[in-house]
């Protein structure tokens, strides 16, 4: 049996390499993405082996997507730039999102979870050697709304018994990337 995944975010930088190498491995994927900062150009060595749902995880109507899924990648954002000009919008989508994948998982009884957050947790920590020890302390509405993000997600797994997972990716670039040069993608 092939596994039902779901990845949000799936036409943005990292979520296209990942809906690549799951579509590689056999899985048969679903892509939710409103294409806010992704482009079904990303997807274009995929698109005949994978199904397309855009629209916004934040909106209720996009639950049933969700129920029947047995996996979920969750790497949809709204990103720090978008923070700044528009704070309630970007924990809307950062935390609210989060909260309405679940939910709709939870009704579904079933999937485990996978919830991309960010280094931007930790704000400017003032460390250079971060663990799983490091407080976070957020700076941005964006890391804030990553940091509620992730307590959500352990929350259902506490409460309700759900697998889910979460991980801190720092630094990526690459193929795909938004290299705008005032984020600290450009490399020396």
């Amino acid at each position: 049996m092939t596994d039902r995944v779901i990845v949000t975010g799936g036409a943005g930088f990292i979520g296209s390499h990942l809906v690549s190498e799951l579509v590689g491995r056999g899985s048969s994927v679903t892509v939710i993405d409103d294409l806010s900062t992704g482009s079904l150009d990303n997807l274009q060595e995929v698109s005949a082996r994978i199904e397309f749902i855009e629209g916004d995880i934040a909106d209720v109507a996009m639950a049933g997507a969700f129920a029947d899924a047995d996996l979920v990648f969750h790497l949809a954002v709204r990103n720090v730039r978008a923070s700044i000009g528009h704070p309630e919008e970007n924990f809307r989508v950062n935390a609210v999102g989060t909260l309405r994948i679940l939910e709709a998982m939870r009704d579904g009884r079933r999937g485990r979870f996978l919830y991309v957050s960010s280094s931007e947790v930790y704000g400017d920590a003032g460390v250079t050697d971060f663990s799983e020890a490091t407080v976070p302390a957020p700076t941005t509405v964006y890391g804030a709304g990553k940091l509620a993000g992730e307590h959500i997600a352990l929350a259902y797994q506490t409460t309700y018994g759900m697998d889910t997972r979460v991980v801190r990716p720092f630094n990526n670039y690459g193929p795909r990337s938004h290299l705008e040069g005032d984020s600290g993608e450009v490399i020396p």
